[in-house]
């Protein structure tokens, strides 16, 4: 029997880490103002009761909230498992370098904020949107024409189905054009002749659009760059961890 080859791991260079938001030891009276915040983000009705509170008024509360400012205050040093901003996320760039091989961990922490995924329900462009930047539209790849229809995959709410609509020369043409990706200004000039008035020509791509014939690039997508990030919406803010 052939002897196997002995595994040899490497390790990617590029490790990520989790930490906890303060130091195993810190005290709460150096933390206090750090620690009101991470509760402002992930607990605002507690912080509401704590604001205006320095550290030194924390044993005049009621034992039930002392305790709960003591286990948010555990979480912040013991647990890297991030919820809000009380642990984060680093990235550390093993290249092999000699030295003292120690990390060092800055004391300022990156939020990043991310609008949730629903919210895509809430974003529309309509057609002189997407005529005003241009926008890349294409044709559903799914459709095929039988008979006097046109047959494609529609998504609904539960998922997927087969869709039809009667067959008409003019989606046909717009169709056969956006077979392959194509700038929707230069779709407008293809179909001067055929459908000259603007208004007409901003009913029926909005119609196909609707119908989930036509897909464009300001449509949601879950791979490649981020969404929201894409088509403009951002949000980051960097505090102090001290």
């Amino acid at each position: 029997m052939a002897k196997k080859a002995p595994v040899s791991p490497v390790i990617h260079p590029g490790i990520i880490y989790r930490v906890a938001q303060f130091e195993m030891h810190a005290e709460l009276r150096e933390c206090w103002h750090a620690l009101k915040r991470s509760i402002e983000l992930s607990s605002p009705d507690f912080y509401e009761e704590i604001k205006n509170m320095e550290v030194g008024d924390v044993k005049l509360l009621p034992k039930k909230k002392q305790i709960t400012i003591q286990k948010y205050f555990n979480r912040a040093r013991y647990r890297a498992t991030p919820y809000g901003s009380f642990a984060g996320i680093g990235i550390f760039n093993n290249n092999g370098n000699n030295g003292d091989n120690k990390i060092t961990i800055g004391k300022e922490q990156e939020i990043c904020r991310f609008i949730d995924w629903p919210s895509k329900n809430e974003i529309t462009f309509s057609v002189k949107d997407l005529l005003s930047i241009n926008a890349i539209v294409i044709a559903n790849s799914s459709w095929y024409a039988i008979r006097e229809n046109i047959r494609y995959i529609f998504r609904n709410e539960n998922g997927f189905e087969l869709s039809d609509i009667v067959q008409h020369p003019l989606i046909m043409e717009v169709l056969n054009a956006c077979k392959e990706p194509i700038h929707i200004v230069s779709l407008r000039v293809l179909l001067r002749d055929t459908c000259s008035a603007d208004s007409d020509f901003e009913h029926l791509i909005e119609g196909l659009l609707g119908l989930q014939l036509l897909f464009t690039s300001l449509q949601p997508n879950i791979v490649g760059e981020d969404y929201f990030t894409r088509i403009g919406f951002t949000s980051q803010e960097i505090i102090d961890m001290s």
